[in-house]
């Protein structure tokens, strides 16, 4: 599985520094994160380990239908987040993928200001409690027309992304845009909305590249 991913280090050389001393990644997400499926692929958080041959360690804190705040329990991510920080208190970087699903018919009209304000409420929960920790934001992939999401899901999407890149500034956080890598009819599953098989290794590879630049002195 590891030698598969051989092409990533001939890129970019050894970036982490092997068993022993492996950088810690925690990935906050939703389905797009913890799903392995549609596709013979693994989730993108397991590719993204195996790339980097020992060198990070991966913690996947992602589940199926989570939202940044418009749920109960582990659904809700901003409420939930504060007690992974507690499990995790010594992460070298995390990483947030969420927004798509705040924009389902069963939490009525969510706007994307008030997605991106819970994933500014996150960042600064954790800036509050270690400030060297690195912070990644994701921007959601674009969704199609789905029974599941609302009529104006997939502009909703749009202006999240465009939000999102404004919370990174605010906050120094990188962005990397998978809203405009990704496209519907390649690295999407049938639904419109969750990562096939390509989608998550691109998704993976993006943010190998980007770990990779982050943690090379």
């Amino acid at each position: 599985m590891i030698r598969k991913y051989g092409w990533i280090e001939r890129i970019f050389g050894r970036c982490f520094p092997g068993p022993g001393g492996e950088k810690k990644i925690l990935v906050f997400g939703d389905s797009n994160s913890a799903r392995n499926y549609p596709g013979k692929e693994a989730s993108w958080p397991v590719l993204l380990e195996n790339m980097a041959k020992g060198g990070l360690h991966v913690i996947n804190e992602s589940i199926d239908g989570r939202t940044t705040g418009f749920d109960s329990g582990q659904l809700n991510g901003r409420k939930f987040f504060k007690q992974i920080l507690d499990l995790y208190p010594a992460v070298d970087s995390v990483i947030f993928f969420l927004g798509t699903n705040d924009f389902k018919t069963q939490y009525g009209s969510v706007s994307p200001e008030q997605t991106a304000s819970n994933i500014m409420e996150m960042i600064e929960s954790m800036q509050a409690r270690n400030r060297q920790i690195k912070r990644i934001l994701l921007t959601p992939p674009p969704v199609a027309p789905n029974g599941n999401m609302t009529e104006d899901a997939a502009v909703k999407v749009a202006e999240l992304a465009s939000l999102l890149h404004q919370v990174g500034v605010k906050n120094k956080a990188p962005v990397l845009d998978l809203y405009s890598k990704l496209k519907p009819a390649r690295h999407l599953a049938d639904d419109g909305v969750h990562l096939n098989g390509k989608g998550r290794k691109v998704v993976a590879s993006l943010v190998y590249r980007h770990l990779c630049k982050a943690f090379t002195p």
